[in-house]
């Protein structure tokens, strides 16, 4: 008895943890604000973290480098140009990250086997990313 009071107050207290389900931490970097913010809330319903967004080139590097997120959203593109060392610090990291873009298909080679979220997206579209995203993510150190 005593043993199925403690089972059941632990699936109370930890319940994601006893499912062996983690809460991935997601950061996105997105230049439009109210797309981020759409983004934000979508994440959360699917049951995920949000650690933070940002909107500009040095905004995206300095959240990367707080290295405080399991996996990335990224826009392929910000205020119209190109940041390619976006990706590559998140590559140098080795953190699981997609492009959320309009484009079809990575502008640099060396980022062509990252998995593009193509907008517009529906929520289903964003959580069979995420959940690729969590798959690989589990299999990375702590």
């Amino acid at each position: 008895m005593v043993t199925l009071m403690q089972d059941a107050l632990g699936l109370l207290i930890n319940s994601d943890e006893v499912r062996g389900e983690m809460v991935y931490r997601i950061l996105i970097l997105e230049d439009e604000i109210l797309i981020a913010d759409v983004m934000e809330d979508m994440v959360r319903e699917l049951g995920y973290e949000v650690s933070g967004s940002a909107h500009t080139r040095t905004a995206a590097l300095e959240a990367i480098d707080r290295n405080d997120f399991d996996i990335a959203l990224v826009d392929m593109s910000m205020d119209g140009k190109d940041f390619p060392e976006v990706p590559d610090r998140l590559m140098e990291l080795d953190r699981p990250f997609a492009f959320v873009s309009g484009y079809h298909r990575a502008r640099e080679a060396r980022h062509a086997h990252i998995e593009i979220l193509l907008k517009p997206f529906r929520p289903e579209d964003l959580k069979k990313v995420l959940a690729s995203l969590s798959e690989a993510a589990a299999t990375k150190p702590q």
